[in-house]
């Protein structure tokens, strides 16, 4: 067998893989509650946005959070946030962020109150208001108790509607879906991502979605270690993703040198950003 280089022949070289290219302001992997969250919020602010899901958005693993989302409503026992607060510190054994805890109890309320409105049909009681249950280690006064119902449930499927709730609202804000795509790399510039690589799992075609991609969302990683039932996703390419590029992978990291306060801080720092560019 010869040894000569293809390119000494006159052969011209092609590229093993033809690549489609996709140009979007925003770019979100994952269609979890925390990634559809982030694309209808992208879009709704006026932004392009894609997101990349290798499951269909609403068979993604948040469908199998059945018992609710815990917020300080008071709707059927006294409560407050800081008491949601201690629990939550007390949960952790004292090893949790106690600053991202705080913002998590203070904004809960609001936070559910948005799914509400966005279409999550929430149990109702006889009054009207957002049903709450209680569920273990959730304590009045400073974990003193009695124990506080909390957790704002939509029967026994909160996480299959809140996905098709926030699916639905990203579809009328008009966002892109590349359906049934596995994300396989972040393409870095100068330190920075400005893009990923995706591949079609129906055809094996290769998509490139570039272009200031400010957000990029993994699947959520707390729970990348729980067991979990066979033919589910599992969050394990945000998880490899985030351990291989190390510090690569910061979500807010392009916007700011500090977590934003608000959804509507992000947005602000986006568009300011997006106008420099232009310029």
């Amino acid at each position: 067998m010869s040894n000569q280089n293809p390119n000494e022949t006159g052969a011209t070289t092609q590229p093993a893989y033809s690549i489609i290219d996709h140009t979007f302001d925003v770019v979100v992997v994952g269609a979890g509650g925390s990634g559809l969250r982030a694309t209808m919020g992208a879009a709704e602010a006026g932004f392009s946005t894609a997101n990349i899901s290798k499951v269909f958005p609403t068979r993604s693993h948040t469908v199998a959070a059945q018992g609710g989302i815990a917020a300080s409503l008071g709707n059927n026992t006294p409560d407050h946030w800081q008491w949601h607060m201690y629990d939550t510190v007390k949960g952790s054994d004292w090893l949790g962020d106690q600053d991202a805890i705080e913002y998590l109890a203070r904004e809960a309320p609001a936070a559910v109150y948005e799914l509400e409105h966005a279409g999550v049909p929430f149990s109702r009681n006889e009054d009207g208001t957002i049903y709450q249950r209680p569920f273990g280690g959730h304590m009045q006064n400073m974990g003193e108790g009695p124990p506080v119902q909390r957790t704002c449930a939509a029967a026994d499927r909160t996480g299959h509607a809140m996905l098709h709730a926030l699916y639905q609202q990203s579809l009328k804000y008009d966002a892109d879906f590349f359906i049934e795509y596995f994300a396989l790399d972040l393409i870095m510039k100068d330190g920075r991502c400005v893009g990923v690589i995706a591949m079609c799992l129906d055809d094996g075609t290769i998509t490139a979605s570039a272009r200031r991609p400010w957000c990029w969302r993994p699947a959520a990683m707390a729970a990348a270690t729980t067991p979990r039932p066979a033919l589910t996703p599992v969050p394990a390419t945000a998880a490899a993703w985030c351990c291989a590029q190390a510090c690569r992978c910061r979500i807010w990291s392009s916007c700011s040198s500090t977590r934003p306060a608000s959804t509507a801080q992000a947005c602000s720092s986006l568009r300011a950003r997006g106008a420099r560019a232009a310029t």
